[in-house]
């Protein structure tokens, strides 16, 4: 008979709920969306589960080369999250194939290690000659985690601390603190020379998954009243007073130069569009998901990319053409540009060209 610890419990537990969380995210899933790349890190936290619990429970062979087969999820976290993320504000927002390299090689290990007979395997893993592997294994996850947290938090710090995505804000909340978990169990064990039981690598398995179930979770619950139907917003701006609103802007976008104002400020946005600053940014926020500076950046960047399309860039610099629609350096023009548009001006334009001579 099979016993489980209170452990073992708790992690067979979370590999139920990690199914129910499949099941409930997995109906009319858009493999194009955000949610799909949630929905992958629900299934990597899944195999990370079964890992842990078959390495709790059984001490077979085939464990043994499930479980180093099982490392490679612990590439896969941060890549995959930090394109989670990018694509809530990014539609088609793609992660290059560098990205999964370390997750390549070790999966390559992985296949190497399946030349080995069990019973070396298991020799290897009780005399501790694969302990530096497996260190080089945990310090290269560590990177990868770490490093694709701060780059979240350098990209997503004005969004996040504007309070557009309060779910994207858990979300990295509690990355961070997973993160910092397992840097102090790693240092604590590979270089300060004790170990705590209770934070450890294995315990950092679970708590991973347990992070990424608790958001999903979140998501479920905030999505959904107990009746099933959506929560309702709070209309700050009515609904009629909203359109007169959307209106002006659309008119002031295709016939004013205002926009081409570098000094241009919420409130002199406001007085041209007869509302008050407050229900403006709220119209923005609520209505285009943008916040004021995102909003007339898009604006600026609609009348750079126009000028490109009648070709203006052979006559003028392309700084001077982000001076004249608005744009006050370089700096926060080539920024706003790769934010919306995923690359830098000049494959903007290098791409146009190209689709221009296959048209032609």
């Amino acid at each position: 008979m099979i016993y489980f610890s209170v452990l073992e419990t708790f992690i067979f537990a979370g590999i139920l709920q990690a199914f129910v969380l499949l099941i409930a995210l997995g109906k009319k899933l858009n493999p194009s969306s955000a949610e799909f790349y949630y929905y992958l890190l629900v299934v990597i936290s899944t195999i990370m589960l079964i890992a842990r619990i078959l390495g709790f429970t059984f001490h077979t062979p085939a464990v043994y080369r499930y479980a180093i087969f099982a490392d490679t999820t612990i590439f896969l976290i941060g890549p995959i999250t930090y394109l989670y993320l990018q694509r809530q504000y990014h539609t088609g927002y793609r992660l290059k194939h560098i990205h999964f390299v370390p997750a390549i090689l070790h999966l390559g290990f992985f296949l190497t290690t399946c030349f080995i007979s069990s019973e070396n395997l298991i020799t290897a893993y009780q005399t501790g000659t694969l302990s530096f592997i497996f260190f080089l294994i945990e310090f290269s996850g560590l990177l990868s985690f770490g490093g694709y947290l701060i780059l979240a938090i350098v990209q997503f710090k004005r969004k996040l601390l504007a309070g557009q995505k309060k779910s994207d804000l858990v979300l990295m909340a509690a990355w961070l603190l997973v993160y910092i978990t397992w840097l102090f169990s790693f240092f604590s064990t590979y270089f300060l020379g004790f170990s705590l039981q209770i934070i450890s690598y294995d315990l950092i398995w679970v708590v991973i998954p347990c992070w990424i179930h608790l958001y999903g979770y979140l998501k479920l619950a905030g999505r959904l009243t107990p009746n099933g139907n959506q929560k309702p917003k709070f209309q700050r701006v009515k609904k009629e007073k909203q359109e007169v609103i959307i209106q002006r802007l659309e008119d002031i976008t295709q016939t004013s130069y205002l926009f081409l104002n570098a000094d241009l400020k919420l409130d002199d946005l406001a007085k041209k569009v007869n509302a008050s600053s407050n229900d403006l940014s709220w119209v923005l926020n609520e209505v285009y998901q943008m916040s004021f500076y995102e909003f007339i950046n898009k604006v600026r960047l609609d009348k750079f990319v126009n000028k490109i399309r009648h070709q203006e860039h052979r006559e003028k610099t392309l700084l001077a053409l982000s001076f004249e629609v608005g744009f006050k350096s370089k700096s926060t023009f080539n920024k706003a540009f790769k934010s919306v548009y995923n690359q830098t001006p000049t494959q903007y334009i290098n791409n146009l060209d190209e689709c221009l001579i296959f048209e032609n």
